[in-house]
């Protein structure tokens, strides 16, 4: 579920950057402006709390916040749609969180799957991981169809990740931090 709900909507950021003159349009210095900021602070997230959860060896809440990092994000982002600045500096933040969620999430599987039973639950995490992958945009798009909204898809994407972020609660901790 966490896996389904977190990495596979790193997927989506790219197609949610803040509108503005087109990179087609061959305004380079605009198209890096608006696209590299997201990635940056996703990599300063990611170092951050990787080696806070290594360091503290805790996993639950180094997972939980920084997919509560992305829902902020996303919603964020779309209640300030109207505005580049604002709206490319919520998904800076929704970057940060969700693509820190990733790496974070395979240290909990691993942590109560052993042998057999670690390949197969992987196998198929991955496996249901990659099919939200593939039917997420066309989620993404139907919903933003069918109600006319851009804001509606990221609300839907900020639900996923706190319902992600309540599912690792839901994890023992004395299991999960080693």
């Amino acid at each position: 579920m966490a896996d389904l709900v977190t990495a596979r909507i790193a997927d989506r950021l790219a197609s949610h950057t803040p509108s503005g003159p087109s990179c087609s349009t061959g305004s380079a210095p605009w198209c890096g402006a608006r696209t590299g900021p997201p990635p940056l602070a996703a990599l300063v997230a990611m170092n951050l709390f990787g080696r806070s959860a290594d360091r503290r060896r805790e996993r639950r809440w180094h997972l939980v916040i920084p997919s509560l990092m992305g829902a902020v994000g996303f919603s964020l982002a779309a209640v300030w749609n109207g505005s580049t600045a604002l709206s490319l500096t919520a998904l800076s933040v929704a970057a940060a969180g969700v693509l820190t969620c990733a790496p974070l999430f395979w240290s909990l599987p691993t942590a109560f799957l052993g042998g057999t039973a670690a390949a197969a639950g992987l196998a198929i995490i991955n496996s249901v991981g990659n099919l939200a992958g593939f039917v997420s945009p066309y989620m993404i798009g139907a919903i933003k169809d069918a109600t006319g909204s851009a804001s509606i898809p990221m609300y839907v994407l900020a639900f996923t990740l706190v319902a992600g972020a309540a599912a690792v609660l839901t994890t023992d901790k004395h299991v999960v931090n080693r």
